[in-house]
């Protein structure tokens, strides 16, 4: 038992001993903690996980570069209800990009439709390839032969995509006839 005092002082120091170096590291922490924090931004961040700081000296120091870090600009939408204001602005906001859709598509099919009637509508010269015979029925009910010779005749394709021509008979009037495809070449 006589050892006892001496065994309990060296604890005592040992205790002192360790509380002040826990002491001079927090205190060391502490000085490069504020020596990182004059730094940029940038050579802050480099420093993140130094060896030097404290666990709680790491967590101030990320939370000093926090304001300066780019934040995502998408949030999730807040459940119903909105407020009145971003309601409003969501309807706009969809309504906006509906129209500019509307101004785009619109005038693209219009366009296409235009291009298509035209495109219908040109006439498309050919010639006949060899003579061919018909009948015209007249008003009156009477029918007569008439026969278009090749290389004579121009033809129009007409809405139904069926090749049209438009002859003059010995009379002087105008009719319109439907011939084969197979007839016709297109003109050089």
């Amino acid at each position: 038992m006589g050892r006892k005092p001496i065994v309990d002082g060296q604890v005592t120091q040992a205790r002192r001993d360790a509380d002040a170096a826990v002491a001079r590291n927090h205190a060391a922490s502490e000085t490069r903690l504020k020596a990182l924090l004059c730094l940029a931004p940038a050579e802050r961040f480099a420093h993140l996980d130094d060896a030097d700081l404290r666990p709680e000296h790491r967590t101030a120091l990320r939370r000093s570069l926090r304001p300066h870090l780019r934040r995502s600009r998408r949030r999730l939408p807040r459940l119903w209800p909105w407020p009145r204001r971003a309601r409003l602005r969501a309807w706009t906001s969809r309504l906006l990009a509906a129209l500019a859709a509307f101004e785009i598509s619109v005038p693209v099919a219009l366009a296409l439709a235009w291009a298509i009637m035209t495109w219908h509508n040109t006439t498309h010269w050919m010639v006949l390839t060899r003579a061919v015979q018909f009948d015209v029925t007249r008003a009156g009910g009477t029918t007569e032969p008439y026969t278009a010779g090749p290389g004579k005749t121009i033809v129009r394709y007409g809405w139904d995509g069926v090749p049209r021509t438009t002859l003059a008979l010995r009379d002087g009037t105008w009719i319109a006839v439907a011939l084969s495809s197979a007839d016709l070449r297109p003109l050089p």
